[in-house]
Formats: C-alpha cells, structure tokens, sequence
C-alpha cells in the first residue's frame, strides 16, 4: 500500500495531458492547502453560529464533497496507471477517499481545539436551511465531477475550478451575512441569495420563502439521488467467482448498431478474429478502459494483465530492469518478489544488457518485448493480448504463443486469456475458443475450425454506390464464369472475370481506369491503364467495364478486395475515386493445389494470398521435389 500511494501521488517530470490543456496534477497537490484553508474558517462560523449538530452535519456533507471531487481529480492524473493495470478503479478511488478523509478529520481536529480554548458555541439556526442546501450541492456535484472525470478526463480539469468556487461561496453563505453592508451586497447579489435572505427572515420574524427554500432542496437532492444513482449503475463490480470477464450488452462503438455480449472464463484462452475491419481491436479498446461505460456493463477481476499499448505504466527515463520492479511494487508485491519478477521480465525478452537502458530510448521491437514478458509473468487473473503487435518479430511471438498455449506454465494457469489476432492458421493452436466480431456484435462462437471455416466459406459481394445523383458511379459487379454467367465461388488458378457497370453523367474522353485485387488491405495484382495504354474512346452514359485477370493461382479460402479508380485524360483529374468496390471469399481446399502436409489446411489460412509453381531440392532428393497439381514446376 505505502509503494501504490507514492505511485499515485509523486510529481511526474512530464505532464500526461495533451498539449494545450490544463494538467491538473499540480493542483491535485495545491488543492489541500485550499481546502484546509477555507474549510476550517467556514468550519469554525459553524460551529459558532449554529452548533455542533449542524458541525456534525457539515463535516460529513463536506466530506463527501471532498471526497468526490478529488477522486475524480486523482482518476484522470492517474489514468496511465488504471490503463496500464497496474491498479484497479476500486483501489485508486479508494486511496482517494482516505486522503480525503484525513484532510477532513485533520482539519476539523484543528477547528475543536481552536472552538475549545475561545469559548463555547452559541447556536443559532438562522442559517441551517441555506448551509444544509449549499453542502448537500457540493456533495452532488463532487460526486458528479468525480463521475464525469472517469468517463470523459478532460472534464476533471473543472475540478479545480469547482473546489475554488465552492470554497470561496461558504464563507459568504456562512460568515459574510453577519459583517456589515458589505457582507449583505454580497449575500443579495449571490447565488442562493433568496435562501439566506429568507432564513435571515424567519429568525427575524418575517415570512418566510418557502417555494424558493423547497424548489432549492429539491433540486440539490435531485442531484445527489441521480449522481449517486448513476455512478452506482455504472460501476457493476467483479465478475462472479471463476469468470474473468464479463460483457454483456455494451456498445462497442457509437456508430455500429450491435451490442456486444461476451464471457471469458478463469483458464479460458479466447481468440477474437474478424474481417479486417478492426472489431477486435475495438473490443480489445473497450475492456481495457476501466471507466464506466455508459451502455452494457463490463466486469472484470481486479488483476488484468495487458499488452496493448506497450510504452503504458513504463517510466521513460529509468532502465528498463527498474521500471519493470517499480510496476512490481506499484501492484503490491514485496520488494523480494518485485526484483525476481524484474529479472524474469528482462530475461524473456531477451534484453542482454540493453536491460539497463532507460525506457525511453529503448527501440520499438524492444519495447513491445518487454511489454509483453511483463504481460505473461507478472500475476494477473485475467489478460488482454494484442498478438499483431509481435508480427514484425516472429522468433519472440512464436515463443509468446508457445508460452499462451502451455497451460502449466507455472503463474499463467487459471488465466482468462482473451487475445485479438489476425492469423487465422494459428489460431487454433493457442485458443480453446475463438469468436468472430462484427458490426459491434459476436457473430460467432466455437473451435478454430468452426469459425474460421465459417468466416472463409466461399461468396462474393459487392458495393455499389447509392441512388444520389453523382458525375460517375457504379450500379453493379460480378463476377463471371468461362460462358459468361454469373458466378459467386473462385476457385484456385480459375481466371478472375469481372464485369462493372458503370453510369457517367458528363462523358470522358480517353479516360485511365485501374482495377487491382489486394488482400489484407495490401494489393498484389493490377489492370493499369496508366501502364498498359489500352484507353478506351469514350465512356458515356450506362456502360460496361470488364476486366479478366489470367494464371493467378489465389490461396483457397480467403478473402480478397476488388478496387477500382477512374482518372482523367490529363492522369490527375479524378473521374472516380480508388476504393473497393467488390470482395469474395475463394473455395478449394490445400490438398487441391497439391499440399499435402499434415497441417496445410488450417496453416493455408491466413498464408500469402497467392501461389505459385515452386520445387525445393535438398540432401535427402535426388532431383527437384515440389506439391503436385497447379502448383508442380514445369
């Protein structure tokens, strides 16, 4: 505990908000001077006008305005620290509360023995009605301050602002009305005016306002009642017992109509697959967020574990060897454990001695290494795995998901894994489950055969462009077989014959057209007429457009894009601009083209896109040795 509250409240040497905002870091220290300063001179007119009952009143009142407010300040100054894991929502929140309530407890100790040595109070409830109304206020906007923080950070930069006008109000209400004109111009020109002039009133004997008092009380407990209402509803707590994660019903993005629903269970390695449309990494995105959503709930254990964002929770400029022990410490182990767990970390990464290079020069490649040997030692209960971060470094990642599928592997069992990946071929040897994700929502469940051989059933589609009048637009694609029918399955080595309708509103003369197939998002082939100078005359009007691509040998069960683009006469006007227009999904099988390895199958999926004849000759062959059928040299 003493390691966390020095992680939480030490000065960092850069901010961590965006260039142009307030970082309210320093006021986080600034604010309990201000505090102590206000609250004990408005404490002591308390206690002095009115009583130790409305004193008691008070205290708890402004407590928990306190409370809420530098909750919500210390949740943004410390967000890398939830982001990267290292401790949860409930703990952070709490070791705000307990600064708060020692700045309190302090301050109003000073107040008894300051009330005790001058004399005693005399009570006079004059002003009960405006204190009782302003404090329960405070109180509601601390918690919603505290809220909104969570949710959306650059709002807790009002925190500071709220604890400063708060602080300078109570003294008017409670002490300014008593000190001669000045103190009443004050009090008619402020904010809750009526109220104070009102309770004056009573104590004098004139009528009091009680639609003004009422409406007042009414709205401060309106706003307590829905801030603590809404933050409760918020926060729905740890998953049951041997469930590391629980989803149900959350949006995972504002513009995608499904609502995601998704288990995880303590020993349960989850692949999340998709289209190449980024569902994975937005879900990923979502449950690593600790803020309260405001759709769905999400529900997780305390100890997350995560490799995502791999410069997160690592300070930039101590070794690499002590920021890891320092993250050690900061999730409550013993200085012991947080030195071997140091050692481990640098050790699986393979750092040698670049251990003792301060993070922030660290390259790249190093830098997600050891994020990730930090993911898989560190003891967590669940964690959330970004494999494409380890592409570019196939050696580590393959010893990674060797570690991910070896289920006794010391302080990784009875982990909930659950890990956004792209390679489909693997898939199956790392998961136990894998589930597909689109439109926001889960589309499907079940083993890596199941799924993937569901995502990589042969179809095709294509993507017109709408009704709205526009200078060129495409009203169709297809594709088509040898006669000329249509057709919705490619097979390996079968030509790709495409047929566009095309309608343009202002006629081009010797226009250039490009269509390209890419895979991935990268395109491997191409029809250019910027290359090949087969322009047509004229394009006018409804038109056709076919474009055959011939011996191109694709990879069976995988999914390709067709783009198309029109340029102008001069090569820089554009007619039509680049973007897909079609995709299909290719049949056949690996043992089609002649693979007949044990595992060709499930590792021809997420393989290269395309193939071609090849022969290998080694020691064991007499001559050279290749697959059979389209893929067998000539």
């Amino acid at each position: 505990m003493p390691q966390v509250a020095a992680l939480l409240f030490r000065a960092e040497g850069r901010s961590s908000c965006r260039p142009g905002r307030t970082n309210p870091t320093p006021l986080v220290v600034v604010a309990p001077v201000l505090v102590v300063a206000f609250g004990s001179f408005v404490g002591l007119r308390i206690v002095r006008d009115q009583g130790w009952i409305e004193f008691a009143v008070g205290v708890l009142t402004w407590s928990g305005f306190v409370g809420g407010v530098l909750s919500g300040m210390v949740v943004h100054a410390r967000r890398r620290l939830l982001h990267a894991g290292e401790v949860s929502p409930a703990l952070l929140l709490a070791v705000a509360w307990c600064w708060a309530v020692v700045l309190v407890v302090a301050q109003y100790a000073v107040l008894v023995i300051v009330v005790a040595v001058s004399g005693p109070p005399v009570p006079d409830p004059q002003l009960l009605a405006p204190v009782v109304v302003a404090l329960t206020l405070g109180l509601g906007l601390g918690i919603l301050i505290a809220r909104l923080a969570a949710s959306r950070p650059y709002l807790a930069g009002l925190a500071p602002a709220l604890v400063a006008l708060s602080l300078l109000a109570l003294p008017v209400l409670w002490g300014a009305s008593a000190v001669g004109d000045v103190g009443r111009a004050w009090i008619r020109n402020g904010p809750v005016a009526g109220m104070v002039v009102s309770a004056r009133g009573r104590a004098a004997g004139a009528d009091l306002d009680v639609r003004r008092v009422g409406v007042a009380s009414a709205a401060a407990v309106v706003l307590v009642t829905a801030a603590g209402f809404g933050l409760r509803r918020r926060r729905p707590g740890e998953p049951p017992d041997g469930v590391a994660l629980s989803v149900s019903g959350a949006r995972v993005d504002p513009g995608l109509p499904g609502r995601l629903d998704l288990c995880v269970t303590r020993g349960e390695r989850v692949a999340l697959v998709d289209h190449s449309d980024g569902g994975r990494s937005r879900v990923l995105a979502l449950v690593s967020d600790p803020a309260p959503r405001g759709v769905g709930a999400v529900r997780r254990t305390p100890a997350v574990a995560e490799f995502l964002r791999p410069a997160d929770g690592l300070h930039p400029g101590v070794p690499a060897v002590d920021a890891v022990r320092l993250r050690g410490l900061a999730i409550g182990q013993a200085p012991g454990a947080a030195r071997v767990l140091a050692e481990r970390v640098v050790t699986f990464a393979d750092l040698g001695p670049r251990a003792r290079v301060p993070v922030g020069r660290l390259t790249q490649p190093e830098l997600a290494r050891l994020a990730a040997a930090y993911a898989l030692e560190r003891p967590a209960d669940l964690v959330l795995w970004n494999d494409d971060l380890l592409h570019p470094q196939p050696t580590f990642r393959h010893r990674c998901l060797l570690t991910i599928g070896d289920r006794g592997a010391g302080t990784r069992t009875g982990r909930g894994w659950l890990i956004g990946t792209s390679d489909l071929g693997k898939v199956g040897e790392f998961s136990d489950r894998v589930v597909q994700i689109g439109a926001g929502e889960v589309r499907a469940s079940g083993s890596a055969e199941e799924v993937v051989s569901l995502m990589a059933a042969p179809r095709f589609r294509s993507f017109p462009d709408a009704d709205a009048p526009e200078s060129c637009r495409v009203r169709a694609v297809s594709l088509v077989g040898p006669r000329g029918e249509p057709i919705t399955v490619v097979e390996p080595g079968d030509p790709i014959h495409l047929v566009i309708d095309l309608d343009l509103a202002v006629p081009e003369t010797e226009p250039f057209l490009l269509c390209s197939l890419s895979a991935g998002g990268t395109p491997f082939v191409a029809a250019n007429m910027l290359l090949d100078g087969c322009r047509p005359a004229v394009l006018a009007g409804p038109t056709r457009v076919e474009c055959r691509f011939e011996r191109l040998i694709l990879a069976p069960r995988t999914e390709y894009a067709v783009r198309f683009a029109i340029y102008g006469a001069d090569r820089m006007t554009v007619v039509y601009p680049k973007r897909a227009i079609a995709s299909f999904v290719t049949g056949g099988t690996a043992s089609a083209l002649g693979l007949e390895g044990r595992e060709a199958e499930s590792r021809i999926t997420g393989g290269p896109p395309v193939f071609a004849p090849y022969a290998w000759r080694h020691a064991g062959a007499d001559d050279w040795v290749g697959p059979s059928g389209p893929l067998r040299p000539r």
